[in-house]
């Protein structure tokens, strides 16, 4: 009478956390896509990525002269 617990196989278990794990995936993905659907937002995001891009760019463009200039005066 120690155990009262059901005995349930291991494959159910790892079978339902795969199944909550597919779900909140494709909940995610769907999310994302109906967010994506607002033409106005995804300009926004669009331009928003250039503008970061740029500034890594012209901050990746500054590292290398820096770096080719202390390896110059070494």
């Amino acid at each position: 009478m120690a155990k009262d617990t059901i005995a349930v196989p291991k494959s159910i278990v790892v079978t339902i956390i795969g199944c909550l794990i597919i779900s909140v995936v494709s909940f995610v993905v769907y999310w994302a896509k109906g967010t994506e659907s607002s033409i106005h937002t995804n300009q926004q995001a669009i331009m928003a990525q250039d503008k970061a891009v740029g500034i890594i760019q012209e901050w990746e463009k500054g590292h290398e002269k820096n770096k080719s200039a202390h390896h110059t005066d070494e």
